[in-house]
């Protein structure tokens, strides 16, 4: 069997949430809009406090996509976490 067309691109995605959601949750969503282009993702990072507004937290996940059009699926994925969670990804103006 052929291999894949595309090497597996990683790309990070910080965002910044209300404290009551979990990490579960952006996992879910981020699984839902990355469909099958998403070929996994890990959590790295969890914090409060410094610059992260009170009541919210900063997570950040390291995604790797199988795909060509890596972009526009993690554009997606930020759209949604941004519709559903109203998370802000981290690092650029709201």
């Amino acid at each position: 069997m052929p291999g894949p067309s595309f090497p597996v691109a990683l790309r990070d995605i910080p965002v910044v949430v209300a404290g009551g959601v979990t990490a579960e949750r952006t996992v879910q969503e981020v699984r839902a809009a990355g469909g099958e282009l998403l070929r996994g993702m890990r959590l790295f990072d969890a914090s409060r406090g410094g610059n992260i507004p009170a009541r919210q937290k900063s997570l950040a996940d390291a995604l790797g996509y199988q795909a060509g059009e890596v972009s526009a699926a993690h554009k997606r994925i930020e759209s949604r976490l941004w519709h559903v969670l109203k998370a802000r990804v981290r690092g650029r103006d709201a």
